[in-house]
């Protein structure tokens, strides 16, 4: 199930994830596989990440352009905050169980990156959620329940500094996806 075609590569920009927050999400990952309350697949610790905005399956006759407005997004550092865990969901359909993160600065970062690539890309529609995603929920067993186990979980409220963004390559395979930088944006 690799790559569609040769010439393009699904691309994305994210922000990478420290290890005291992939640990904390880990915790949060062993309390939700312990409640049992829904089928689905957990995010690895090595894919977890803030995606700021997803480009797909693009030419690879475009990559240099992507780089070239890419390198014309300034922000400074900035500091992100672990929040509630929350859900995704469709009416009762819960889609993705994600660790909120609370950040001033992150929606103007994703505005000027969509800005930037607005001449290459539509720009997202929807409301930008900073959010890293513990789970895809394929199947609940009580929606009702799994929400207020949700809601009950304790986050320990770490701090962190935001200080880079990157344009990355995710190569989908069976076993799931694989996600590589190909090149990193630092803030200043």
């Amino acid at each position: 199930m690799e790559e569609k075609n040769a010439q393009t590569m699904r691309l994305f920009i994210a922000i990478d994830m420290p290890r005291e927050v992939i640990e904390q999400a880990d915790l949060i990952q062993q309390e939700l596989k312990k409640l049992q309350l829904f089928e689905g697949n957990y995010t690895k610790h090595d894919g977890m990440h803030i995606t700021l905005q997803f480009l797909g399956d693009v030419d690879i006759a475009q990559f240099s352009d992507i780089d070239a407005a890419l390198q014309n997004v300034h922000s400074a550092p900035m500091v992100a905050r672990l929040g509630a865990v929350d859900s995704f969901h469709s009416g009762s359909h819960i889609k993705i169980i994600y660790l909120h993160l609370i950040c001033n600065g992150l929606a103007t970062l994703v505005g000027n990156i969509n800005a930037a690539l607005k001449p290459l890309f539509e720009p997202e529609e929807r409301t930008f959620i900073a959010h890293l995603t513990l789970a895809r929920v394929k199947k609940t067993y009580n929606a009702r329940v799994l929400l207020d186990a949700i809601n009950k979980l304790s986050v320990e409220p770490l701090s962190f500094t935001i200080q880079q963004f990157a344009l990355k390559q995710s190569q989908l395979f069976q076993e799931g996806p694989i996600y590589k930088d190909l090149i990193v944006y630092p803030l200043r």
